[in-house]
């Protein structure tokens, strides 16, 4: 492995590689003394030889591109204290079938698994706070994700329409109860479930242009008892 002197001089990220041949990497958690907290840019880009790679707890980023095109790659264990996974970073990891995100991860970055092809079992631990524009793009066996925390936690997670891609994510397993995408009675309308999942209330119009409208009574079994500042 190789390793670059961060510019805090407190820490290494593992820098571009360019002879990897190794099948299985395990990344220490320090470097002469020092730990090591990133992965950098297309640190493994191309390594067609690896198969896994095992991030400490010591890493807290992992830069874009870092293990695109890795075609063999088939299992990534993330430390427990990753916060942020960048653009394109795992993209056409194409032997990679069950990824699980750990609840330190903050923001997953646009096309972070996008291309891969085989992915088809997602586990975001809860503490995730938004995804960027298809993070899942292309991954055509995927439909469905799972949630550790509740509904309506994920429900302030930021996920912009695009968040993934050209495939349709079906259903949401959330800890307390299931997010059905498919459903056709889920309402125009947007909406937003209070912190205890006990209300909730209008926030935008979901790009409807009705001129007439009615609220539901309800949204997801809970009484809808407010509209949002500027919801219209």
């Amino acid at each position: 492995l190789f390793f670059i002197l961060n510019q805090d001089m407190k820490s290494y990220s593992v820098g571009v590689w360019e002879t990897c041949t190794d099948t299985d990497i395990s990344i220490p958690k320090t470097y002469n003394g020092l730990p090591v907290t990133s992965i950098s840019d297309q640190a493994f880009y191309e390594c067609e030889s690896l198969e896994s790679i095992v991030l400490p707890d010591s890493v807290v980023w992992v830069s874009d591109r870092a293990f695109s095109d890795c075609w063999k790659l088939s299992s990534v264990k993330f430390g427990k204290n990753v916060e942020l996974i960048m653009e394109n970073a795992f993209l056409y990891c194409t032997s990679l079938k069950s990824v699980t995100l750990p609840g330190s991860l903050t923001e997953l970055c646009n096309g972070a698994f996008a291309g891969c092809s085989n992915l088809e079992d997602v586990i975001f631990e809860k503490g995730i706070d938004r995804l960027g524009f298809g993070v899942f793009s292309d991954c055509l066996k995927l439909d469905e994700i799972s949630f550790t925390g509740t509904i309506a936690q994920w429900d302030n997670v930021f996920v912009p329409e695009e968040a993934f891609g050209n495939i349709e994510i079906k259903r949401i397993k959330c800890a307390d109860g299931v997010i059905d995408n498919s459903d056709p009675e889920i309402p125009s309308l947007e909406y937003k479930l209070a912190s205890d999942g006990k209300s909730a209330r209008v926030v935008g119009i979901g790009g409807i242009a009705d001129t007439d409208i009615v609220i539901d009574a309800t949204y997801r079994g809970v009484p809808v008892t407010e509209i949002a500042d500027s919801a219209f």
